[in-house]
This record gives C-alpha cells, sequence and structure tokens, in this order.
C-alpha cells in the first residue's frame, strides 16, 4: 500500500508541476510576443 500511495503522490505532484510550468512558459511567450509586437 506505501509503496503505490508514494507512486501515486509522485505523479500527482508530476502533473502538477507540468502544469504550472505550461502556464509559466504561455505566459512568458504572450509577454515575448507583445513585447516583439
Amino acid at each position: 500500500f506505501f509503496a503505490i500511495d508514494f507512486v501515486g503522490m509522485a505523479m500527482i505532484l508530476a502533473a502538477v508541476v507540468l502544469i504550472s510550468v505550461k502556464d509559466l512558459i504561455k505566459e512568458r511567450r504572450k509577454k515575448e510576443k507583445g513585447v516583439i509586437e
């Protein structure tokens, strides 16, 4: 049970990190496009 819980939490944390990183990249791209235009 412990191993399954650990893997599950690790996958959830990884998903949250990926989503937050994608949002940051989108915001940076928008800012860069705005500056260029």
